[in-house]
């Protein structure tokens, strides 16, 4: 905890190193106060269909979903925000829509074992 699942348009992987991006985006996180680097759970999808409203021209996307532990105060969520969205705008070549949701885990749903 936290999650980092980034749901990608697959014609990206040509043009960006996602690991790399994975990477970049983990150690930012690990940067906040409240979110330890160790902690950071991060992983692309690639998605090979996807329609952004109406368009007829294919839109690719790049957005980026950050699964937290509730309690930390909205300036910091809103910071963690902006810097998902900077990072991934130096990172991820246009033309994209990049968008973050940052969403609260609930502590009675959700589990966490460390199998060795």
């Amino acid at each position: 905890m936290p999650h980092l699942i980034i749901h990608y348009s697959r014609e990206l992987e040509s043009e960006m190193d996602l690991p790399i991006c994975l990477e970049t985006l983990s150690t930012m996180l690990g940067e906040v106060e409240s979110i330890r680097r160790t902690d950071v759970k991060a992983r692309a999808i690639a998605t090979s269909a996807s329609i952004v409203g109406e368009s007829t021209s294919r839109i690719r996307t790049f957005n980026i979903q950050l699964l937290v532990m509730p309690g930390r105060p909205a300036a910091i969520i809103a910071t963690v925000a902006d810097r998902l969205l900077e990072e991934s705008r130096r990172m991820v070549p246009g033309p994209v829509e990049i968008t973050v949701e940052i969403r609260d885990l609930e502590p009675e749903r959700y589990r966490k074992v460390r199998v060795e």
